[in-house]
């Protein structure tokens, strides 16, 4: 099969995901039976073990407990065995490797690589801006995430960091597009702007990332009253928005 990411452009249509923070039981058979897809939040901890969710420093930043997700082995296995897309979000630069192994393991057509790097930080941030604990080990350096994409193939989303209505206010548009169209260089399908508030979806930069066959990541549960673009990699809390496979 061909991966829909990669048909996103070629036949212009757009493509939404399951994007979920808790996965026990109860999610990852439901998400079985609507054979669609899965996202999973990859990270490590101290002892060097790697485990579904996020960073801990996360829940504590957000006074939160974290969620008593499943086993990874678990849920990968009964992914494959599903045959469900699968969504890997890697939250460490230590989990390179491991992310490189269960993207072979699964078919780079079966997969979408999701990360946060250092080179689509956009600095200074604003003063409005509240600079999370956990967002010094998600940003990983380009070329680390780029050994897995030329070692497997998986299509690539990234995610920047640091735009905000504020940003606009001292920075002109062009500018940041101009960004990314140099980090992306050709080598990445899919790009989420990440607005740190609830700004309208600025689709002027997002059909400008098109018009450089770059395709938009957007939430679509947080921008239901705004004009989406024409085509885009979408990411949903509710499984019943996911697109079929």
């Amino acid at each position: 099969m061909t991966n829909p990411i990669n048909e996103i452009i070629s036949k212009q249509k757009s493509f939404t995901y399951f994007h979920t923070r808790v996965l026990n039981r109860e999610i990852l058979d439901r998400a079985k039976q609507a054979k669609k897809s899965l996202e999973i939040d990859l990270s490590i901890d101290k002892n060097g073990k790697p485990y579904i969710g996020h960073p801990l420093s996360f829940y504590e930043f957000m006074n939160i407990q974290a969620p008593n997700n499943l086993e990874l082995d678990i849920v990968l296995n009964e992914m494959k065995s599903a045959n469900i897309f699968l969504v890997l979000d890697i939250k460490s630069k230590k989990l390179i490797s491991l992310a490189t192994e269960i993207i072979k393991n699964f078919g780079a057509e079966k997969c979408l690589l999701h990360s946060y790097t250092s080179e689509l930080e956009f600095k200074p941030y604003s003063s409005d801006l509240v600079i999370e604990p956990h967002w010094i080990n998600e940003h990983i350096a380009l070329e680390s995430i780029m050994e897995i994409k030329y070692s497997t193939g998986v299509p690539l989303a990234l995610s920047c960091r640091g735009i905000d209505k504020q940003y606009f206010d001292t920075h002109n548009e062009d500018d940041v597009i101009d960004k990314i169209v140099e980090v992306v260089n050709g080598n990445i399908e899919a790009i989420a702007l990440n607005l740190h508030t609830d700004d309208i979806l600025p689709v002027n930069i997002l059909n400008s990332l098109l018009e450089n066959s770059i395709i938009p990541l957007i939430n679509i549960d947080k921008t239901l009253n705004a004009k989406f673009p024409p085509l885009y990699l979408g990411a949903s809390d509710h499984l019943s928005k996911a697109s079929n496979t």
